[in-house]
């Protein structure tokens, strides 16, 4: 069954919950029990990746998003180096468990020294949500190798293993009683 240009979606038979989604060049296999699809381990991440990131284009998010669900929420941004530390300080508030930022190799940032700009921010605002009380593993910059290019799909798969090993987050505490309070509401 195509769910979408180029993707393929396959049930496995005797399975029914095993997904396999195939695209151009990767396929996703997700089992039901997979540590990625128990809810109770995924936190909740937000990614911020430089638009130089190979795949890294909107119809990639796209399907990463759908494979994901509302665990993951991807930005693309022209330049790394062009985040503001309140995008990361709001991601952290509003939703996130951790937030990730994806930066080209050094070197190649078309903006000249964007990815540098990015890793001082990065590491000025983990300094502050240490001092606050938070893990500092929270926000983590990832920067791009030059010698093995990543796709935009294996640094969020590295990204969600990364973050499952963290406890949720404080901020967010009261967030799950709240969704439980709603959905007893709507039924």
């Amino acid at each position: 069954m195509i769910i979408d240009k180029g993707v393929e979606l396959a049930w496995e038979v005797g399975r029914p919950f095993n997904l396999e989604i195939r695209s151009a060049d990767r396929i996703f296999y997700r089992e039901r029990n997979h540590p990625e699809m128990n809810t109770g381990q995924r936190r909740d991440l937000a990614i911020f990746y430089c638009q130089n990131v190979p795949e890294g284009n909107e119809y990639n998010r796209q399907n990463l998003e759908k494979i994901y669900g509302k665990h993951i929420r991807l930005f693309s941004i022209p330049c790394a180096g062009r985040l503001e530390y309140t995008h990361l300080l709001k991601a952290l508030e509003e939703f996130a468990d951790a937030v990730y930022v994806i930066t080209c190799p050094e070197g190649a940032c078309r903006y000249l020294e964007g990815n540098k700009r990015a890793i001082k921010r990065v590491l000025r605002i983990r300094t502050i949500i240490e001092d606050i009380g938070l893990e500092k593993e929270r926000l983590d910059i990832v920067i791009g190798s030059s010698e093995e290019r990543k796709t935009l799909t294996a640094f969020c798969e590295e990204l969600i293993e990364r973050a499952s090993s963290l406890p949720p987050s404080p901020v967010h505490k009261n967030r799950f009683h709240r969704e439980d309070a709603e959905n007893a509401e709507r039924r």
